[in-house]
């Protein structure tokens, strides 16, 4: 997460925070909502959602997490189910992993920098 230094240095604090919070705050509504098109394998939903969390984590430069979405959409657009919930449990685990590390660095960045 050293890339998002370089978006401190071109947006400043303020930003960097305020696109850290959205989110976070978001992250959760976005997540089930994926994890309840995955249920009821809602493809047209599942790409826009997929396309949607792509962009909102494009900000914070996790090449794995984007490399990852573009398996899962993959998945989706060839409708290959078992790959579509695999994909699913995958990444509500890297997305979860995300998440803590930005709570960690918002932490970080409104009391020490």
């Amino acid at each position: 997460m050293n890339e998002l230094i370089d978006v401190y240095k071109l947006l400043g604090k303020d930003t960097l925070l305020a696109m850290i919070d959205e989110f976070l705050v978001e992250y959760e509504d976005k997540i089930h909502a994926i994890g309840s098109d995955v249920t009821h394998l809602n493809y047209d939903g599942l790409l826009d959602k997929v396309h949607n969390l792509k962009g909102s984590i494009g900000y914070f430069k996790t090449d794995h997490l984007l490399k990852e979405l573009e398996q899962f959409n993959n998945a989706i657009e060839t409708r290959a189910d078992d790959s579509i919930k695999s994909s699913f449990v995958e990444l509500k685990d890297h997305m979860s992993v995300l998440t803590t590390e930005l709570t960690r660095i918002q932490s970080e960045i409104t009391y020490h920098w």
